[in-house]
């Protein structure tokens, strides 16, 4: 009976000082460790855009809404063109780079019944010094870029076009 009675003591002295050992390490760890949370994320936005005009050519306003302009319309009364400028900025900490441009999927109504006149209307994303604006295009953090969304009627002059519903979008993602 003694034998038991001392291992008894045996088993519960090592499990207290295995608990022991275990409390001292975890106090050590997690004061050596000093763990901070860093928060590296792109914002790129559209910021101040203006529409211009060349032709017969009418426009709504543009919803913006981070990288895209939502739901305007064209009129295109004969030949033209309508011309976003816009600037895009990347206020975060790290670069972005551009996936994906999407020219949506607007209506088109023919004047005249003239269903050929949609496919007349063409579509183009330039820098300001009138670069093409391509996927893989990099944004560098803290930068911004001045670009133009051109969109132009070049149907025969007696025929024209409206466009509705008209939605563009740029997708970023971290470079």
């Amino acid at each position: 009976m003694k034998k038991y009675k001392e291992l008894k003591w045996l088993i519960i002295g090592a499990l207290f000082l295995s608990v022991c050992g275990l409390i001292v390490a975890y106090i050590s760890m997690s004061t050596a460790l000093d763990i901070k949370e860093v928060n590296q994320f792109w914002k790129i936005e559209i910021l101040n855009v203006k529409s211009e005009v060349k032709g017969k050519v009418t426009t709504s306003g543009v919803d913006v809404v981070s990288t895209s302009l939502n739901n305007f319309d064209i009129n295109f009364d004969g030949q033209g063109t309508a011309i976003y400028k816009f600037e895009l900025k990347n206020s975060g900490d790290v670069d972005a780079v551009l996936r994906n441009i999407n020219y949506g999927n607007p209506k088109c109504t023919p004047y005249n019944n003239d269903i050929e006149s949609c496919n007349n209307v063409s579509y183009k994303l330039t820098y300001s010094d009138g670069r093409e604006v391509l996927t893989g295009d990099v944004i560098n953090s803290g930068t911004h870029m001045d670009m133009q969304l051109v969109i132009e009627f070049g149907g025969s002059s007696n025929s024209g076009v409206k466009l509705n519903e008209l939605d563009f979008i740029l997708l970023y993602e971290q470079a």
